[in-house]
């Protein structure tokens, strides 16, 4: 036995159709977005040059430290991963670095390098 709905009751026999493309339409405009959304953290899209220099003032605020090299990244909404290359005459332990770039940036993970370098190497590593 064939159940029969509403539509088909009144004679609209168009109603099953229609209501399988606007399902279909409502499936494609979710699938737009979350491809946009998904691709933007994929291809590293999202600016975050202030927090990258807000990051390096911070660190190179201290002695003669220079950042060698410094990748930050979406890992997220609103969670940023970075990872930091450091040189330095007279380094610091990771930690104090760490604790420097957690005062200014909210990060789900931090990767702290730290190389020692003789006097004047130091101001040099970030021309290179």
């Amino acid at each position: 036995m064939q159940t029969r709905g509403f539509g088909w009751d009144l004679g609209w026999t168009f109603l099953d159709p229609v209501m399988g493309v606007l399902g279909g339409v409502v499936v494609l405009k979710w699938g737009v977005g979350l491809c946009r959304a998904s691709g933007a953290q994929l291809v590293d899209a999202t600016a975050s040059l202030p927090v990258e220099d807000e990051i390096r003032r911070a660190l190179e605020s201290v002695g003669d430290v220079r950042v060698a090299d410094l990748h930050l990244w979406e890992v997220g909404p609103h969670r940023r991963s970075c990872v930091i290359t450091l040189v330095a005459s007279q380094p610091h332990e990771a930690a104090f670095y760490r604790s420097r770039v957690r005062e200014v940036a909210s990060l789900a993970h931090l990767t702290i390098e730290v190389h020692r370098c003789t006097e004047g190497h130091a101001s040099s590593a970030t021309e290179a």
